[in-house]
């Protein structure tokens, strides 16, 4: 899988890149605090163009010369989206207001009567060694904003995600580190594929940082500080918040597997992959 997006994305982003760029760089903080706001997404409005800010709300986004009318997209969970015309390549300061606080249902009590569900990898075993990475020079194809989801559909019943995790070979070049969030969209909206159409119902981040000496039997889980209840028609998406930087996930897996949503480096449509993951997510069912 990976290979096959190293090649194809890689390809194209550094073709689309090498003609004329220019890169649009800023900070994102919050208006009342004036704390850096680590993750922010950055997307251009009308573009297919798109990152994230690094720990300290810093960011840096490439976009071809030949863009010259279009506006930068500035969101973090919990805080007002904003929308600000792009004049010159001046560096950006930009604030950010909280929404207001309101009762959430996101954290409403789970009942007893409860069924688990695993929607993604089961095991640790498949066919084909594949590998998550930077790419190389030759095929750019950074880690940091890539993304992989998973659909879940309750319209009778109530779900509470609970889990989330990944199978990962466990080698001397495998990844030490990597700090994960965790997003849960409502896809009411989701007519077509490619989309920008989620909705993330969050009302705070959820972030996660992976360290290897977690991983058991090639097995790596996260338990959510508590359950989130989901939309009727949700997507759970798990994203990685920083690059490879030389080492790499390696896995095990098939060829095609249980379609689900991705989002590459460097974009901001969401796109249908068939082939197989190593993520999963647990979520818990009411029973009627």
């Amino acid at each position: 899988m990976r290979f096959f997006k190293v090649f194809v994305i890689g390809i194209m982003f550094a073709a689309a890149l090498s003609i004329n760029a220019k890169v649009l760089e800023g900070d994102v903080v919050d208006k009342e605090q004036r704390n850096p706001l680590e993750f922010a997404n950055v997307s251009l409005l009308h573009h297919n163009v798109a990152t994230i800010c690094d720990k300290s709300g810093h960011f840096s986004l490439a976009i071809n010369d030949s863009i010259t009318i279009d506006s930068l997209v500035v969101s973090y969970v919990g805080y007002s989206k904003t929308i600000l015309p792009i004049v010159g390549d001046e560096f950006r300061h930009i604030e950010l207001s909280q929404c207001p606080v309101s009762l959430n249902e996101l954290h409403v009590p789970v009942p007893k009567k409860i069924k688990k569900h695993t929607i993604g990898k089961k095991h640790s075993s498949g066919l084909v060694l594949s590998v998550i990475c930077d790419g190389d020079s030759l095929n750019p194809s950074p880690t940091k904003g890539e993304t992989y989801g998973f659909e879940v559909h309750s319209r009778k019943n109530k779900s509470w995600l609970t889990k989330v995790g990944f199978y990962i070979k466990e080698s001397y070049e495998m990844m030490d580190s990597m700090p994960f969030r965790i997003n849960v969209y409502d896809m009411r909206n989701v007519k077509t594929c490619p989309t920008v159409d989620f909705e993330n119902v969050l009302d705070k981040p959820i972030t996660f940082l992976f360290t290897k000496d977690k991983v058991a039997d090639g097995k790596y889980t996260y338990i959510l500080p508590e359950p989130i209840l989901l939309p009727q028609e949700a997507m759970i998406e798990i994203e990685f918040l920083e690059n490879m930087n030389g080492r790499f996930f390696f896995y095990k897996g098939n060829m095609v597997g249980k379609s689900t949503w991705s989002k590459s480096y460097g974009v901001k449509m969401w796109d249908k992959c068939p082939f197989s993951t190593p993520f999963f997510i647990e979520y818990m069912e009411t029973i009627d």
